[in-house]
């Protein structure tokens, strides 16, 4: 018997029954530029049989399968825009099972009437066997013109639509005065770096002159809001680099950030009076070589994040034109509505980055640079560059954040320092499956940045919050079953490693994961050991003094490299608290 004191409070009476497995080896495997694009349970395949040309029928063929999970009650729903027409409807839209490994093959027709850029959807959803929801989705974007050569499948060029428009007025927010007189506001420096500066209080809460002068000093003041992924709310376009220009002829004015709540403020600078202004929003931040921002897919430098001068490469909102009066002026809130076909959503992808850059700066000292490439109508599967950019499909833009938070781990992992060189992942590798032993940790870490930045246990795809897996039971010790592989080698299962870091984290109670660790310790080990299997990365655990109580949690997630408990009391008593000697206990 092993007795273990958790804080003077609770014992754990636990019966030894299993003696401990070798570590796994590193698979030899050649070093690869890239990370391997993940699978999923569903898969969607779209293929035009001709180019779509205006007022002529083409036919689509479409594939939908399960890798490993038979579905049930299967749908298959298409979404298509205004100026074009469904000639004919898939024959398979609502069917009783879909077979793993056995392919549901369909096709339907359209004709557009119209020309233009389109952009068909295809949603399937279904029950696992167990009763869990899925779904997913998958694009066939193209290009229809009055010139047949100029029909292509994608789009032509990149969508145009970037001007918002003045929605209601707004009041310059109330900021602290020190004792000198001034208000602390973000700022660009010379290299386009974020920074603080201080302005005279009076500069800045300054009244704005009744005269209707123009040509003189004017004071830009203003808010920049979107709605959000979900649709539910607007917020600030928060710490995203600004510009003024010149609306006649797109000079440059001035530079700024906006803060957390979308409000700017462009420093004092000559009124262009009739010309008008426009403020622009870029989905970078430059911060002295650890920036992070979304850029053009077919244009974007490697690491553009880290070179103020690449600016014109990130995507960017504009206000409408606007004409002020010299002085202090706020120029009123504008806003970006929701929308599945423009560039904001290069803006919620930003926001993601946010969040990491945020959660980084609280619990360690990794730090950027992040860039993403990304466009509207990419079929580019999802992946990280080593030391170069991040890459994301279009539907990333449109769904959740976790395949982002994913790919921006294996960034963080690299900006460690600590990110093996080789890998042993098949293409494509799938969370639920025996991978490699490099393959597992790597991605096994994509999965654990993701949960620890969410403080949510779980790995969703686009489109929604519904196609997702669940740390917390689907790999757990005690339900290691609905497609999970499971046994000796587990350790190379992404899903069981990325449950086993997450149960040493969290706080709550589990079955067998009883403890929680700091997320410090696990930082630790990421930025000073270059561990290239979950083997070694739980060896560095224990070089660096951490409890081998966390065994519990690797237990939980159907890791053995310890003793194996299947025996816990959880509220145990006694019948006497002060026994004497030689007296007995129960």
């Amino acid at each position: 018997m092993k007795v273990l004191d958790r804080n003077s409070t609770l014992l754990a009476v636990l019966l030894t029954v299993t003696a401990l497995l070798p570590f796994s080896t590193l698979a030899a495997g050649e070093s690869k530029p890239k990370t391997p694009e993940q699978g999923y349970q569903l898969n969607i395949d779209l293929h035009a049989l001709q180019t779509p040309a205006l007022n002529q029928a083409t036919t689509v063929q479409l594939a939908v399968s399960s890798h490993k999970l038979t579905m049930k009650q299967v749908n298959i729903e298409l979404q298509l825009p205004e100026g074009l027409q469904l000639l004919r409807q898939p024959q398979k839209s609502h069917t009783p099972y879909l077979y793993a490994g056995t392919p549901l093959l369909d096709e339907f027709e359209f004709i557009a009437h119209q020309t233009g850029q389109y952009k068909i959807t295809v949603t399937v959803n279904g029950l696992t066997e167990a009763g869990e929801f899925k779904d997913r989705y998958a694009y066939l974007f193209f290009t229809i013109s009055n010139q047949s050569d100029k029909n292509i499948l994608g789009w032509a060029e990149p969508n145009l639509d970037i001007t918002d428009h003045l929605w209601t007025a707004s009041e310059k927010p109330e900021l602290p005065i020190d004792n000198s007189g001034f208000v602390t506001l973000l700022a660009a420096d010379a290299e386009l770096n974020e920074v603080m500066i201080q302005v005279p209080a009076s500069e800045y809460y300054g009244d704005a002159k009744t005269n209707n002068q123009l040509g003189g000093m004017v004071t830009i003041n203003g808010n920049y809001q979107f709605r959000n992924r979900e649709n539910t709310a607007y917020i600030g376009f928060n710490r995203n680099l600004m510009r003024l220009i010149n609306a006649s002829n797109d000079n440059h004015l001035a530079w700024t950030y906006s803060d957390n709540n979308g409000n700017f403020t462009f420093p004092e600078l000559p009124n262009p009076g009739s010309d008008g202004m426009r403020v622009q929003v870029y989905s970078v931040r430059y911060l002295n070589g650890k920036g992070y921002g979304v850029c053009n897919y077919d244009t974007c430098v490697d690491q553009a994040a880290t070179d103020s001068g690449s600016y014109d490469q990130f995507y960017f909102r504009q206000s409408e034109s606007f004409v002020t009066a010299d002085g202090n002026q706020d120029i009123g809130i504008y806003r970006s509505s929701h929308s599945l076909s423009n560039n904001l959503r290069a803006l919620w992808i930003h926001q993601d980055m946010k969040l990491a850059y945020d959660h980084l700066l609280q619990h360690t000292s990794i730090r950027g640079p992040f860039t993403a490439e990304w466009s509207a109508d990419s079929t580019h599967g999802n992946h990280y560059h080593r030391d170069g950019n991040i890459h994301f499909k279009a539907d990333v833009g449109d769904g959740t954040n976790h395949t982002i938070l994913h790919e921006l781990g294996h960034n963080v992992m690299f900006n460690a320092g600590t990110f093996p060189e080789g890998t042993d992942c098949p293409s494509p590798h799938r969370m639920n499956e025996i991978s490699g032993t490099q393959c597992a940790w790597t991605e096994g870490w994509g999965h654990i940045f993701l949960a620890v930045v969410n403080d949510d246990p779980r790995k969703c795809s686009p489109p929604s919050t519904t196609n997702c897996t669940l740390f917390e039971t689907h790999p757990s010790y005690d339900n290691c079953q609905n497609g999970w592989d499971c046994g000796s080698f587990s350790d190379q299962v992404e899903g069981h490693v990325a449950g086993a870091v997450w149960d040493i984290y969290d706080q709550d109670e589990d079955d067998f994961d009883i403890e929680s660790f700091p997320l410090a310790s696990i930082y630790d080990i990421l930025e000073t050991d270059t561990n290239d299997s979950f083997a070694s990365w739980w060896s560095s655990w224990l070089n660096d003094n951490n409890a081998e109580l966390a065994l519990n949690s690797l237990v939980q997630n159907d890791i053995i490299y310890g003793d194996l408990y299947d025996v816990r009391v959880n509220t145990p008593s006694v019948n006497d608290t002060n026994p004497e000697v030689n007296q007995d206990v129960n």
